[in-house]
């Protein structure tokens, strides 16, 4: 099986949780012909307050 990889833009948020998640907030209305509301933006990235974040 192949997989299919996509490059996301995410907002990150630490939180005191156990547990890393992520949550989508999807648009209700056509926006464009480009963007429809079958996709979903805005991700956020919920992280534990004692990870760290490393960037390139």
């Amino acid at each position: 099986m192949k997989k299919k990889e996509k490059i996301v833009e995410a907002t990150i948020v630490k939180e005191p949780i156990q547990q890393p998640y992520l949550t989508y907030r999807m648009i209700e209305k056509n926006i464009s012909d480009h963007y429809s509301d079958e996709a979903y933006y805005e991700t956020t990235l919920h992280i534990p307050e004692d990870y760290m974040i490393l960037t390139d």
